[in-house]
């Protein structure tokens, strides 16, 4: 198992954001324009990752500036976090969350006013 985070010239980020659209209904394209755009310079995002097994696709997570609210205080939010329902129970979604917290401490977060 595998846990990467998508950057915008990752040349599988049409294949993930294919898996997240089919998780959640959310166009592909919303998907890969996000995984594909600029990162803001103060907060880092938006960044998605997955989580491969081999070249499945088991599990994934972004975080993006909001997610369906408009509390700028909450960003940024975790979003689209799925794991392969014969995955579940391993632990793969909080390792993921970790990798995700881990990778996002890069960031200098500026507290919004």
């Amino acid at each position: 198992m595998e846990m990467l985070r998508v950057d915008k010239d990752d040349p599988d980020k049409r294949r993930y954001a294919s898996w997240f659209h089919s998780k959640w209904d959310i166009p592909a394209a919303e998907y890969e324009n996000s995984m594909g755009g600029p990162r803001d310079v103060n907060t880092g995002i938006p960044r998605w990752y997955v989580v491969t097994d081999g070249d499945a696709v088991i599990g994934g997570a972004g975080v993006i500036e909001n997610d369906f609210h408009e509390r700028k205080d909450l960003t940024p939010n975790i979003s689209s976090l799925y794991v392969e329902k014969e995955y579940r129970g391993r632990g793969i979604g909080g390792k993921l969350l970790q990798h995700i917290c881990t990778d996002m401490k890069e960031i200098p977060l500026r507290k919004t006013p």
